[in-house]
């Protein structure tokens, strides 16, 4: 997929696993790519998506212009390595730049701790209110079952 999009060549993809769905998904989104799935694939399935990108000239002008895109790119994936192998060697240390949520606990990190007491008073309150709105339900319903046996 990387050497089609760099070349700026539309292709026709059928994902067999791992990340290839995903890639498809984002060249189809792109418009640089048809999908034909692998539960689908037949002579058909194949033919019409080679005629649709082959016909259909948004997927040739989207593939140039994505092309054009990555090879203009501001900083090249090359110097951004020799960049950060640099910035490496010189601070050594860069345990300032880890993330603070890298050391947090399960319970932390997914705020478990925050939720979970304001899940247990919402669910208290909703049992309580269904408790309260069931006892003047009763008391209603013998007042009136009361007063038609007075009546």
């Amino acid at each position: 997929m990387t050497e089609a999009i760099t070349s700026g060549t539309p292709t026709v993809a059928i994902p067999l696993g791992a990340d290839q769905d995903h890639n498809v998904a984002v060249a189809v989104k792109r418009g640089v790519s048809a999908f034909v799935s692998k539960r689908n694939l037949n002579t058909e399935s194949l033919t019409a998506a080679l005629q649709e990108v082959l016909q259909n000239e948004r997927y040739e002008l989207n593939a140039k212009r994505l092309a054009q895109m990555i090879a203009k790119k501001p900083v090249k994936p090359k110097e951004l390595i020799v960049k950060w192998t640099e910035f490496v060697a010189e601070f050594q240390d860069l345990s300032n730049l880890d993330i603070a949520g890298r050391d947090f606990s399960f319970v932390k990190y997914f705020l478990i701790d925050i939720f979970a007491p304001l899940v247990a008073v919402a669910l208290s309150l909703g049992f309580l209110a269904l408790k309260l709105g069931l006892a003047i339900v009763r008391k209603v319903s013998r007042a009136v079952s009361f007063k038609e046996k007075n009546h």
